[in-house]
């Protein structure tokens, strides 16, 4: 059997047959939709879109599937708008009459979508939300299949929604959406995004939201490839690239890129214009990708998001706690009391804080700190001067 030869893309859409070394993890997440709506989650670059392109490629048998990334909605009116033009596209190829959806918007007289505006206090959006679900409940029951949506970036457009004053429309709309998940057993929800939840829970609680809106949603955080399947992607990459196969090549891609996949696609993209391909050559181009002039891996967004995360009075123990735990991994938070001008209870949310949102890791052996990806900390120390 021919070996698979993958070109390298990094930062573009792979084609699904190109997204490798996520199958054990893709039965894992159809498994779990047998039961209930999940959440696939990580930080930006890791793959979560990929892996959910494979999975409505290749799904099973007894499926419905569709996708939208939210990530350039800006509106409550906008999500409630692109999810009626989703059902209405595959509800009206399985019946011809009208839908729920459709004889509400007829009963309020409205013949185009483009008419229909609301406020969002009003009644008139969470009922055409929940005709919309009937109507994806009443298509999956009769096919004896169920649906899934595919929301690509949604913690993204719910947190969005938050710093543009709108956690009421957040709040409202989480609220609608697990009582269509309550209310419609045959149809399931994907939500994907680079903000976990805790984080955007976080911060509908301080706008005075206190319901748990999403905690009948599994969570999945999304990992990056353990050292079988990046070797596995590594040598298709390899074979694209027409570069030799080498072990102590492969060795070094993975031991520098911690198996993240779009650093190994960067390595590989620079390894192949090299002259001389070698374990040496790796560690220069992982120093070139790492630290300035350029940021292929965006890795600046970790410093420009910290103001929007937290409050103004806030981001210097912020600052402080994110430069000592660079200097000093996996301490304790009780070593880290003596270093920092912070009370234990002050320290913990803020561990918990930064460790929901993807900038840290508790390490279960030591009980201590550390960031989430050694090439994170390796920007961070050079970023901040320390």
């Amino acid at each position: 059997m021919t070996k698979l030869e993958i070109p390298t893309n990094p930062g573009g859409s792979l084609r699904p047959e190109h997204v490798l070394g996520r199958n054990e993890l893709i039965q894992r997440y159809w498994a779990a939709l047998e039961t209930q709506s999940i959440a696939l989650l990580a930080p930006r670059r890791v793959g979560k879109t990929s892996i959910t392109k494979r999975m409505i490629a290749y799904h099973p048998d007894g499926w419905i599937v569709h996708s939208r990334d939210l990530e350039n909605l800006d509106s409550l009116e906008g999500f409630v708008r692109a999810l009626f033009e989703d059902v209405e596209e595959h509800v009206s190829r399985s019946t011809q009459v009208t839908t729920h959806a459709r004889k509400l918007l007829d009963s309020l007289g409205i013949t185009q979508l483009k008419d229909f505006h609301f406020k969002p206090q009003s009644l008139d959006w969470r009922r055409l939300l929940d005709h919309v679900f009937k109507d994806l409940d009443e298509l999956a029951l009769q096919r004896d299949e169920k649906f899934v949506l595919f929301w690509d970036e949604f913690t993204y457009f719910l947190s969005e929604l938050a710093n543009e004053g709108r956690e009421r429309e957040a709040m409202d709309l989480l609220d609608a959406l697990r009582a269509a998940r309550q209310r419609y057993l045959h149809v399931r929800m994907v939500l994907t995004g680079s903000i976990g939840l805790p984080e955007v829970e976080r911060r509908l609680r301080a706008a005075g939201h206190n319901n748990r809106a999403l905690n009948d949603v599994a969570a999945h955080i999304v990992p990056l490839f353990d050292e079988a399947n990046a070797r596995i992607v590594i040598g298709a990459l390899f074979r694209g690239a027409k570069l030799p196969a080498s072990a102590a090549l492969s060795d070094a891609i993975y031991r520098v890129s911690e198996g993240h996949p779009m650093l190994i696609q960067l390595l590989i993209e620079r390894l192949k214009r090299s002259e001389r391909p070698s374990p040496e050559a790796v560690d220069t181009i992982f120093t070139e990708l790492i630290e300035p002039p350029g940021d292929p891996l965006d890795l600046r967004h970790y410093i420009d998001r910290l103001p929007a995360n937290f409050p103004a009075e806030q981001l210097e123990p912020v600052y402080a706690v994110l430069d000592h735990v660079a200097l000093h991994p996996e301490q304790t938070p009780t070593a880290m009391l003596s270093a920092l001008d912070l009370d234990r209870t002050a320290l913990t949310n803020l561990l918990r804080h930064l460790t929901d949102d993807f900038y840290l890791v508790k390490v279960r052996e030591s009980r201590g700190y550390r960031f989430r990806f050694g090439f994170l900390r390796r920007f961070w120390i050079e970023e901040r001067g320390l």
